[in-house]
């Protein structure tokens, strides 16, 4: 590939790596269509690079968040093996399922959480009083936790909720990502903030890290079939590595109320690209 062209790619990979950092996607929704058709590498070499992508930027963010106490490390534990076998389950049945069931009962899914995501900050607009996605607490639980918000100078005090329930949505939620190939941070962020009951900051960091170990593991297996491309996969990811900085940056200075309503509004157009491929 020439100069041109990985120029390209490492601000392709910039871009991607602001966007994933900040909604907890991982990014892999845009890196993969921009690997397949817009540098002609086959659908396998497209998601591996994805894949390396994707744990350059958990990584990259996760150190930073963790130190500032946005990423609850305990709630991502309990969460990351069920997705995992969820995922694992899917990739095995894929064959036998009819998919458009599958893409209807994710749109109507997805139109629902867009909707609770987006009451918030259409309540403001309306100059209604908001309600917080999270419960507020002083407790000292094993899903307690804080964080000190830098776009009010305000502490956060949250804890989990809804554990028992949130182990089964999660591996239902692995299992739809390898089923209709999505990002698993579009379905774990709505499930951190509305069944948990947590901020949303803590809701996409928390993503994003979960989303990095699982990649992981992908990223060994297709290395190890050989579908890595060095050069590509490199530029990528010193890209996504920048941008991951930057999308952390952002996220935490940026006001809650406004990450709500730009992830919704990432979760409609997806739901509706969803709805569009039936």
């Amino acid at each position: 590939m020439d100069a041109y062209h990985l120029f390209l790619l490492l601000f392709g990979g910039f871009f991607i790596g602001i966007i994933g950092s900040m909604f907890g996607i991982g990014g892999g929704l845009f890196a993969v269509p921009l690997f397949h058709f817009g540098f002609g590498l086959d659908l396998h070499q497209s998601i591996a690079a994805s894949l390396v992508g994707i744990v350059a930027s958990s990584m990259m963010s996760a150190m930073a968040k963790v130190h500032l106490g946005v990423l609850s490390i305990r709630l991502s534990k309990v969460l990351e093996i069920p997705s995992i076998t969820g995922a694992i389950f899917g990739s095995l049945v894929i064959g036998a399922l009819p998919i458009n069931l599958l893409k209807i009962l994710f749109s109507v899914v997805g139109f629902s959480m867009a909707f609770n995501m987006l009451k918030n900050p259409f309540k403001i607009v309306l100059g209604k009083q908001v309600r917080k996605h999270y419960i507020p607490a002083d407790t000292k639980g094993e899903f307690a936790d804080h964080y000190r918000d830098p776009s009010n100078g305000k502490t956060v005090r949250f804890e989990a909720q809804n554990i028992k329930w949130a182990v089964p949505i999660s591996l239902s939620a692995g299992f739809l990502s390898s089923i209709l190939g999505i990002g698993g941070g579009i379905v774990n962020v709505p499930l951190i903030t509305q069944l948990c009951k947590c901020p949303i900051k803590v809701a996409s960091a928390t993503s994003g890290y979960k989303l990095g170990i699982t990649a992981c593991a992908g990223s060994v297996v297709y290395f190890a079939k050989g579908y890595i491309v060095p050069d590509v996969t490199l530029t990528f990811s010193l890209g996504i590595l920048a941008g991951s900085y930057l999308g952390m940056a952002i996220l935490l200075r940026t006001k809650p109320i406004l990450v709500e309503l730009f992830f919704g509004l990432l979760l409609t157009a997806v739901t509706l690209k969803m709805v569009l491929s039936i």
